[in-house]
């Protein structure tokens, strides 16, 4: 009986890290158009300003082609190493206007997702995803009453990728 009683625990711990999820891992990031900053870290008390200057900034690690066009000897390389936003990582976008955010290139090998937090009204113009991989994207309002009327374009553009062949969706 005492030799169960002692497996039982180390194994019941064994159990439980091998089925733990890696999100316990993952980090939040905070993006508030009005109160963050340029100059800020990302934490929930010290916001950066916005989710292209997030981009800009090269704030985010992933991977890209050394060469473009991507041929068939082509491989994905480091982009941005040691930036603070990585695969698995959160971004949490507070209230306030956005504007529009090209993401282009970013090869992640776990989804980073971006989500308006609980109740925020998160407002884009445009949103371009292109030649980038494994992104989640949640809550966001992308308007056209946000963009001039005279402009004629689309809102969103997602440019899905299965290998090296795309298509466009918009």
């Amino acid at each position: 009986m005492t030799s169960y009683q002692v497996k039982w625990p180390v194994t019941t711990c064994l159990a439980f890290f091998l089925i733990l999820p890696c999100r316990v891992w993952a980090s939040d990031f905070y993006v508030d158009p009005v109160n963050g900053s340029a100059a800020g870290d990302g934490s929930a008390s010290n916001p950066w300003l916005s989710l292209q200057q997030v981009l800009d900034d090269n704030l985010i690690e992933s991977q890209g082609w050394d060469a473009l066009p991507p041929g068939d000897d082509a491989m994905l390389i480091s982009k941005n190493s040691g930036a603070p936003v990585k695969a698995g990582d959160t971004l949490w976008l507070q209230t306030g206007d956005y504007g529009a955010v090209n993401l282009t290139g970013y090869y992640n090998h776990e989804m980073v997702t971006i989500q308006a937090v609980a109740g925020a009204d998160a407002r884009f113009t445009s949103v371009l995803v292109r030649a980038s991989a494994n992104w989640t994207i949640r809550g966001l309002n992308i308007s056209q009453h946000l963009v001039n009327r005279m402009i004629r374009r689309p809102w969103l553009i997602l440019i899905l990728t299965t290998g090296r062949d795309q298509c466009m969706t918009s």
